[in-house]
């Protein structure tokens, strides 16, 4: 998906596993990125919330 390339959410995102789960995963990094704040935490909280319920798994943490 060319929104995903340019890290930016897309405005619709097809209806699929693969690209459900690529854009959770875009957004959950993409917060993860972010400076910490409370509402940082908040938005990755929700996405992973959201990836269990659907896919049974967190994304986890990429240790550098």
């Amino acid at each position: 998906m060319e929104a995903f390339e340019k890290n930016e959410a897309p405005a619709t995102v097809d209806f699929t596993e693969d690209a459900v789960k690529e854009y959770l995963d875009m957004c959950i990094v993409k917060w993860r990125g972010c400076p910490p704040s409370e509402m940082r935490s908040h938005y990755v909280d929700a996405f992973q919330s959201v990836r269990v319920s659907v896919f049974g798994e967190l994304l986890p943490v990429e240790e550098n």
